[in-house]
C-alpha cells in the first residue's frame, strides 16, 4: 500500500492494457476519500492469474459482497478510510464488461444486520444532545464524539443514514417568538444554528472515517452543499452519510418535522428519533410514576393522545407516507449502533 498522499483529482491508473494482458495487471486506485482530509490513499494491486481469479481477488481485498461464481462472502464496511467505496466497485463493473464477464458481483446476503427491517434509516438528534447536561458548553466535543464512535460502528452494517439535527442547544424559536421578537426570524435564527450543529457533528464522523456531507437547506455554498434532493440520494445510494442542516428552509417548521420531511424524499424505511426518554409513554414518566412504556403505538393514538414525541404535523407527514418511527433513548451508551442496526427498543410508532 502507498503512502497517503492527496492527489487534486481522484484517478486510477492502469499498467498492460484489458486487451494486452488479463494477466500481471497492475492498476492504482486513488480513494475517493478526497473530501475527507488526509484521508485519501494510494492502494496498488498486482493482479495475475485468471478472469475469475481475479474476480476473487476484488472481492477479497475490498470486501464488496460476493464475487461471481465464488462460495465466499465478505460483508465489508463500506465507510471505513480504507474502502474505495463506489469509484473501485464502478470500475469493476466497467472492467467486467470490458473483459467480457457478465456478472462481476451479486449482492451480499445482508446489506445489514439479520433481521433488521430497514436498508436506509434517518436519525433525528436534538440539539440539546450534542452537550452535557449542566454544561456551560453549546457542543461538548466528548458528547459529539461519542455520537461520532457509535454511528461509525453501525455504518459497518451497510445502513444508510441521513441524520436531522435541531438547534435548541443555541437557540429556541418559539421561545425567542414568545418573548416579543418576529416568528419568522426567530426560525431563521434557529435554521443556522441547527447548520453549526451539523458541522460539528461532521467534523466528529469524518474524525472517524465516515464519509459525510451536509446539506443545507439555506444555501451557504462556503460550508455545505444546497440541498438537492436526487443529489442527496445519490450520496446516500453511495454509502455517505447525509446531515440535513438548516430544518425545512422555512420557518413555522420543526426538525421533526424536517425529518419526516426528508425521510418521505429520500424514500427512508424508518426515522429513528433519539431523545431523553427510552420510548413513548402514556404520561410524561417525570411527572407521572404510573405512566407506562408502549412497545408500539399507531399514529393516530399519538395525535389524539397527544403524546409529546412528535409534533402533529410531523406525523402527519410519516402517517401519509407510511414512514415508522423508533424512538429510543440518547442517554444510553451504544443506543444509537443498537439501533442502528435494527436491534429492538424503545417503542415503535407505526400506521394502524
Amino acid at each position: 500500500m502507498g503512502g497517503f498522499v492527496r492527489p487534486e483529482e481522484p484517478k486510477l491508473t492502469i499498467r498492460e492494457g484489458l486487451e494486452s494482458s488479463l494477466s500481471a495487471m497492475e492498476c492504482t486506485i486513488w480513494s475517493p476519500f478526497s473530501e475527507v482530509p488526509g484521508k485519501s490513499m494510494q492502494l496498488s494491486l498486482g493482479l495475475t492469474e485468471t478472469k475469475a481469479g481475479i474476480l476473487k481477488d476484488l472481492a477479497r481485498r475490498f470486501r464488496f459482497g460476493r464475487a461471481a461464481g465464488g462460495s465466499e462472502s465478505w460483508n465489508g464496511n463500506w465507510a471505513r478510510s480504507d474502502s474505495p467505496i463506489f469509484t473501485f466497485q464502478v470500475w469493476c463493473f466497467r472492467f467486467a464488461a470490458r473483459a467480457g464477464i457478465d456478472s462481476l458481483f451479486q449482492p451480499s446476503e445482508c446489506m445489514g444486520e439479520p433481521g433488521r427491517s430497514f436498508k436506509r434509516a434517518i436519525l433525528k438528534l436534538s440539539g440539546e444532545a450534542l452537550r452535557e447536561p449542566g454544561s456551560t458548553d453549546n457542543i461538548s466535543p466528548e458528547i459529539v464524539g461519542r455520537i461520532a464512535s457509535e454511528i461509525s460502528s453501525a455504518m459497518s452494517s451497510g445502513v444508510e443514514l441521513g441524520i436531522v439535527v435541531g438547534g435548541g442547544n443555541f437557540w429556541r424559536g418559539a421561545a425567542a417568538s414568545a418573548r416579543g421578537m418576529d416568528r419568522a426570524t426567530a426560525d431563521y435564527v434557529g435554521m443556522l444554528a441547527t447548520v453549526m450543529n451539523a458541522l460539528a457533528l461532521q467534523a466528529a464522523l469524518e474524525e472517524k472515517g465516515v464519509m459525510c456531507i451536509v446539506q443545507s437547506a439555506i444555501e451557504m455554498q462556503n460550508v455545505a452543499e444546497a440541498f438537492i434532493r436526487r443529489k442527496a440520494t445519490r450520496h446516500l445510494d453511495h454509502g455517505r452519510v447525509v446531515i440535513f442542516a438548516a430544518g425545512t428552509g422555512s420557518p413555522f417548521f420543526s426538525t421533526d418535522t424536517t425529518a419526516a420531511l426528508r425521510a418521505s424524499e429520500m424514500n427512508a424505511d424508518v426515522i429513528l428519533k433519539a431523545t431523553m426518554v427510552d420510548g413513548v409513554y402514556t404520561a410524561d414518566p417525570k411527572k407521572d410514576p404510573d405512566a407506562t412504556r408502549y412497545q408500539k403505538v399507531t399514529f393516530h393514538e399519538c395525535i389524539t393522545q397527544r403524546l409529546e414525541v412528535m409534533d402533529s404535523t410531523a406525523f402527519s407527514l410519516c402517517m401519509d407516507n407510511d414512514v415508522p418511527i423508533i424512538v429510543f433513548d440518547l442517554g444510553e451508551p451504544g443506543n444509537i449502533e443498537r439501533a442502528l442496526r435494527g436491534e429492538e427498543l424503545g417503542t415503535i410508532v407505526e400506521a394502524e
